[in-house]
Formats: C-alpha cells, sequence, structure tokens
C-alpha cells in the first residue's frame, strides 16, 4: 500500500480525538515523578492507546456485532481513565484545569464511542 493510504478509521472524529487524547496523556506523564510514572502514568498510558487501538481493530472487523464489541471495549477503556485522572489529580500529578481538560475529553470519548456503536447496529 503507498504511503498516503488511509483506513477508514482513521477519518473518523472519534478516532482522531483519542489520538489527540493520547497525546495529552503522554505530555503530562511524560513530566511526572519517576515513581508516579510506574505507580499511575504507566497505567494511564497503556488505558489512553487502548482507545485508538480498539477503535482502529474493531473498523477492520467484518460483522457489526464484532465492530461493536471493539467500540464497546474502547469506550470502556475511556472510562478507565477517569479513576487514573482522579488519582493522578488527588497526587498532586494534574493541575485542577488539566485534571478538567483530559476528563472531558474522556467524556467526549464516551459519547462518540457510544454513537458509533449505535451506528453499528442499524
Amino acid at each position: 500500500m503507498p504511503a498516503n493510504f488511509q483506513f477508514d478509521f482513521e477519518e473518523l472524529d472519534v478516532y482522531k480525538l483519542a489520538l489527540n487524547f493520547v497525546d495529552r496523556v503522554f505530555e503530562r506523564a511524560d513530566g511526572w515523578p519517576v515513581t508516579a510514572q510506574r505507580r499511575v502514568g504507566d497505567h494511564l498510558c497503556r488505558t489512553s492507546v487502548s482507545i485508538p487501538a480498539n477503535i482502529a481493530e474493531g473498523s477492520g472487523k467484518l460483522s457489526k456485532l464484532d465492530q461493536r464489541r471493539y467500540y464497546d471495549i474502547a469506550r470502556g477503556s475511556a472510562r478507565e481513565c477517569i479513576p487514573m485522572l482522579g488519582i493522578s489529580q488527588r497526587r498532586g500529578y494534574l493541575e485542577p484545569h488539566e485534571y478538567a481538560e483530559l476528563r472531558t475529553m474522556v467524556v467526549r470519548l464516551c459519547q462518540m464511542l457510544t454513537r458509533l456503536m449505535a451506528s453499528r447496529t442499524r
């Protein structure tokens, strides 16, 4: 495939937002103390990466039921980020405005994934 080939999921707004969320999470976690990176940051980074990865994997499935299942896993990963963000703020690793920004992104991702899942059942 040529380098400029695009998969269909790369055009989805939810996929683009998920990548932006990953970027923001990594930017923040990279600046944390090593202990925080090991305890909370690694988990948050892995969970955030799971969101666009499952969107991509789901889009490649042939059955709508399989697609929906992967989008649901992506939504679950997004929801899993909420306690990690809360812990990060409580421990002082995220400023309140950073927490609010990232949490807002997660809420938006969940809403968009719910709509995507609903569109795959039609």
